[in-house]
């Protein structure tokens, strides 16, 4: 699904699920496993962070889609307008 619309169609929790375990949810998908690691009992993105993520603490899949749920209307055109078009 289209995370950008997140807040319009789906559940929180769903969401969560499908970014960290999207197998578990549809065998096969085209959707990337291994975004993110349980880490200590928390989901850790799974690649390199900015320095300013290197410090958190917090469930960073838990982080993601209270983002994802919180994105306003400009902020959504703003990442689709620097999103590269499909070829």
């Amino acid at each position: 699904p289209n995370l950008l619309l997140a807040r319009d169609r789906l559940r929180p929790a769903w969401t969560l699920q499908w970014i960290t375990e999207p197998n578990s949810m549809a065998p096969g998908t085209a959707m990337p496993s291994g975004l993110f690691r349980r880490e200590n009992g928390r989901w850790v993105f799974n690649g390199p962070l900015p320095a300013i993520a290197k410090n958190y603490q917090g469930d960073m899949a838990d982080l993601l889609v209270r983002y994802l749920f919180t994105m306003t209307p400009q902020e959504q055109q703003r990442v689709l307008s620097a999103t590269p078009a499909s070829q």
